[in-house]
């Protein structure tokens, strides 16, 4: 197998155990090389590390991060640094085969992808076991989500955008029979949700506020609901596009904060906020979630930003509340999701948020349209890639 399509996954690519595949499995790899351009090469695999799973490519969403490489608005040392690169990590995969020492897994099942392989994982020479591992990976540690040495898909290793794969059995998990493929893709970004919840100690008599009305903020919306069990009345979600809002209207209350003032009867009266917009938004739903906020209230940033966003910081002290952030999740965070999924009121909610087409990939071209349709202000949908 060419190191180069594992791109620093030590475990994968310094592996001395291997059985050899026969014939060679060939893979398309599609990858950004520059602003809205991605080429596709092939490459051959022909060994399969022990511990490791060949996967090939299901389905694959596309999240806002990807459509960041893909427009190349990351700051350029980034960009320098990790294109060309194969995007996607988000998704679900099909066994082909399975490595030596791999017993939970076999040919022909349904997984889906952790992109998440923490320290540990990746270079067991530097980190021989979880004791052993990075501040943030060790027991008693924040969490596998901080990892300090954390190899993630679709940012500094290879995404999904490839035919074929090869990854660690360690992080991917059996896709349970029921759960539409189409609503699986959601597992990750749901579980970046159900960590953003725990860190935010809700509780379903919490008074919570959703800022921002986009994929995130519906995701956390629906768990927060149904999952949660958060009554209407004492969930909020804020927007400036009433077809966004719409969505929410069963199970949640809105407001359109271009359109009307924040009523002065729910001023500081949330005890939690989930800032989801992110990007240049992010400035405003900040402001919204320190106005909305009780004293002693938490702002919870899942939005994504890479602007310098100002903050009133007086109000924060006044009030005494909290900003916390989180924006990836951990392999033990997905079978709680995994049994959400399996609630059918749950993924039928989440089945508002999933794209109405879904794109077949022929092509770099057919990816790049997928792409562009998903980054455009009237998409209010989990754009999803047909890789089969």
């Amino acid at each position: 197998m060419n190191v180069r399509l594992v791109k620093g996954i030590k475990f994968i690519e310094k592996a001395t155990r291997k059985k050899s595949i026969s014939p060679p499995i060939r893979s398309r790899i599609f990858e950004v090389i520059g602003p809205y351009k991605i080429r596709e090469r092939q490459e051959e695999i022909t060994t399969l590390p022990e511990r490791c799973v060949l996967l090939k490519t299901i389905l694959t969403g596309i999240c806002h991060a990807d459509l960041r490489y893909v427009s190349c608005s990351r700051p350029p040392h980034i960009l320098r640094e990790r294109l060309p690169l194969p995007i996607f990590h988000e998704g679900i995969a099909r066994i082909v085969d399975v490595g030596d020492s791999v017993r939970n897994f076999h040919r022909d099942d349904l997984v889906v992808i952790v992109p998440n392989v923490p320290c540990y994982i990746q270079d067991p020479e530097k980190y021989p076991d979880v004791y052993r591992a990075c501040e943030s990976c060790r027991p008693g540690g924040p969490g596998e989500n901080l990892c300090r040495d954390v190899k993630f898909l679709s940012s500094n290793a290879p995404g999904l955008s490839r035919t074929f794969f090869i990854h660690p059995a360690s992080c991917m998990f059996h896709l349970p029979e029921g759960i539409p493929e189409e609503i699986a893709v959601l597992t990750e970004p749901l579980t970046v949700i159900k960590r953003a919840i725990e860190l935010a100690d809700v509780n379903y008599n919490s008074r919570v506020a959703v800022l921002g009305g986009g994929f995130m903020g519906f995701i956390t919306a629906a768990t927060l609901s149904h999952i949660i069990g958060i009554s209407k009345q004492n969930l909020l979600v804020t927007d400036i596009f009433d077809f966004k809002l719409e969505k929410f209207k069963d199970f949640a209350e809105t407001l359109n904060v271009k359109k009307t003032s924040i009523p002065k009867d729910i001023l500081s009266s949330f005890d939690i906020a989930f800032e989801c917009a992110g990007g240049k938004a992010a400035g405003s739903t900040i402001e919204q979630a320190l106005t909305l906020l009780s004293p002693g209230g938490t702002c919870l940033l899942i939005g994504v930003s890479e602007e310098k966003i100002p903050i009133r910081t007086r109000i924060l002290l006044e009030k005494g509340l909290t900003l916390k952030g989180t924006t990836r999740s951990a392999a033990i965070d997905y079978p709680e999701v995994l049994n959400w999924l399996q609630r059918n009121d749950f993924a039928e909610t989440l089945r508002r948020i999933v794209y109405p087409q879904i794109f077949k990939v022929q092509d770099a071209d057919s990816i790049l349209s997928a792409c562009r349709i998903a980054e455009l202000p009237e998409t209010h949908g989990k754009v999803i890639l047909d890789w089969r």
